[in-house]
């Protein structure tokens, strides 16, 4: 019987030496009264991980803040045809942008330090009508008008291919910068008749696009 016992306490104590050793909360007892107290401590240790995270927003709002969507707006330009090439500013359309007449939501946010803002786009507005003139993205101006007193995101200036502006970051490395952006068609020059640009919203049709892209330097 003895044996049996003894060759049972030799296994569990094989078996107990393969398993892990158990993780134990700090726990503290004391039978001493100080000062008339009788006290202990036990301590935790606390650990959050932050992701690091960009966010670039231009136009319709998400669902969610910081979440996504699929919506591409459109800034639509008539030319009166009494205005054409005076050098007349032209608003945009009062459909046009989440906001109405050519006004676009702008929203950037950051936590890892400065980061460039750039716009690009694949040349010239080409006309989609008769394939005669083309119009430079430098006549499309944008102002920056800003959200709730923060800081305001300006817009790179537009052109036939890629510009960027830097977006200093707070003492802490955050980037948080929001703006309405409004575009206008300067109408400097006198052009052939037509359509340019994105004939068809969702396709970004005859360089009719303009691509935004936020990213650490």
């Amino acid at each position: 019987m003895k044996s049996s016992l003894i060759r049972a306490a030799i296994a569990l104590l094989t078996l107990a030496s393969f398993l892990p050793a158990a993780t134990l909360a700090e726990s503290g007892t004391t039978t001493i009264r100080t000062g008339g107290v009788l006290s202990t401590t036990a301590r935790l240790d606390v650990q959050v991980v932050i992701p690091e995270m960009i966010y670039l927003q231009v136009g319709a709002d998400p669902a969610t803040a910081q979440g996504t969507s699929s919506t591409i707006e459109k800034i639509d330009f008539a030319v009166p045809a009494a205005a054409l090439g005076t050098g007349t500013a032209v608003a945009a359309a009062a459909a046009s942008g989440n906001r109405g007449n050519g006004t676009v939501t702008a929203r950037a946010r950051g936590n890892v330090g400065s980061l460039n803002l750039s716009a690009s786009t694949a040349g010239p507005l080409i006309n989609a009508t008769t394939g005669a003139g083309s119009i430079n993205w430098s006549e499309i101006k944008v102002t920056a008008a800003s959200v709730g007193g923060g800081a305001t995101l300006p817009h790179p200036l537009l052109s036939n291919g890629t510009t960027s502006v830097s977006l200093l970051p707070s003492a802490l490395g955050i980037v948080t910068s929001d703006a309405e952006w409004t575009y206008s068609y300067a109408n400097s020059n006198l052009i052939a008749a037509g359509r340019y640009g994105d004939t068809q919203t969702g396709t970004g049709g005859n360089n009719g696009r303009i691509t935004y892209t936020l990213a650490t330097p």
